[in-house]
């Protein structure tokens, strides 16, 4: 039986071969061949007349939308050395973990949350009062990973060091919609910041049109020693977690998980900001995080907005939520000599890509 089917299989591949005669991009066969460069020189394959009865051309190859003029202004804005600037100070606070020291002017979260909030009022006293800076907060009970009770206001390194290199560029722009640059506390500790968040979104019925999440993406490097500078996964999930078991069959059914807010959203990410100006590949994955892992974006997407997770495609777990130091050899923690500056850079290039393109929708 397994010979009659390789033979079956061979001469349906020689029938192919033999009757193709459409052009590949009149098949949705063709669409795959893009993204693999080793199936074009066997296009014929993909584009059998039989692959659509009856002949009608099904569609074509998307194509991504070209930076406006201001947008190709904006986006050389993203500077590598103020990325490095701005981690080097955050590190210089020592710990911005939300059990470390609130009121300290030097050292431990509370120092690096004035920092911060300074560092923004610079930034809004350019904008021509466009721009209004915030310290919500709340002192969090103990709880899951909490022993006693802290303040959450503040967030980790990469994704702050983004946001506030991008506030600072948009603080001069005038977008048509509102552009909020957060940094959220408590991430390892149940997403205490963003659930605050996204629940005072949810409560005070704001239209929320898009949220992304920036995490682990200081370096290009995985534990293997390759490299993939030019990628940054962006994860996009279909059927909210929240839905019901009812509602969640009846979307599976019909088949639109894959018209989800959040789906939609990273469908538009790629199409902004995958281009020669981010220099960037965005491979769109669709789950709602790593396996096991979750971030700011999920009390988003759990409210019902449409929200996104951005994250390096090549990860070191030896340099993730680790103590610094050398153990049998192996460094752990993470340093500026391990950190891709650029990399960062290109990486805030997306965001700017993305939001500049969302306020023009």
């Amino acid at each position: 039986m397994l010979q009659r089917s390789a033979i079956l299989l061979l001469l349906s591949l020689q029938f192919v071969l033999n009757r193709a005669s459409l052009t590949p991009s009149t098949t949705p066969w063709a669409l795959e061949a893009r993204h693999i460069p080793a199936l074009q020189t066997y296009g014929e394959i993909f584009s059998c007349p039989a692959a659509s009865w009856p002949p009608a051309p099904i569609g074509s190859l998307l194509t991504p939308q070209a930076p406006d003029a201001d947008l190709q202004e904006i986006l050389p804005e993203v500077d590598p050395k103020r990325v490095e600037a701005i981690i080097m100070k955050l590190v210089s606070f020592g710990t911005r973990h939300t059990l470390s020291n609130q009121t300290d002017p030097t050292w431990g979260i509370g120092a690096a949350r004035n920092w911060i909030e300074e560092q923004m009022q610079s930034f809004a006293a350019v904008s021509n009062d466009q721009m209004e800076i915030t310290v919500p907060s709340y002192t969090q009970g103990v709880a899951d990973r909490v022993i006693f009770p802290v303040r959450i206001s503040d967030g980790s390194a990469f994704g702050v060091t983004i946001s506030m290199e991008l506030a600072r560029i948009m603080a001069t722009k005038r977008p048509a919609a509102t552009i909020v640059f957060a940094a959220e506390a408590g991430e390892e500790q149940n997403l205490y910041g963003s659930r605050l968040r996204a629940q005072t979104y949810q409560n005070a019925s704001v239209n929320v049109q898009g949220m992304f999440t920036n995490d682990i993406l200081g370096s290009s490097t995985a534990d293997d020693g390759t490299k993939d500078p030019y990628t940054i996964r962006l994860f996009g999930q279909g059927i909210p977690t929240t839905e019901s078991a009812a509602r969640s069959r009846q979307q599976a059914q019909i088949g639109c998980e894959k018209d989800s807010p959040g789906r939609e959203l990273a469908r538009f990410v790629v199409g902004a900001a995958e281009n020669k100006y981010t220099q960037m590949n965005i491979p769109m994955v669709y789950r709602l995080d790593r396996f096991l892992r979750r971030g700011d974006h999920r009390p988003f997407f759990e409210a019902g907005f449409a929200a996104c997770y951005l994250t390096g495609s090549k990860q070191d777990f030896a340099h993730q939520h680790q103590d610094v130091g050398v153990e049998n050899g192996t460094q752990f923690g993470e340093h500026i000599e391990l950190v891709d500056l650029d990399y960062i850079a290109r990486v805030g290039r997306v965001n700017v890509a993305a939001l500049w393109s969302l306020h023009k929708t």
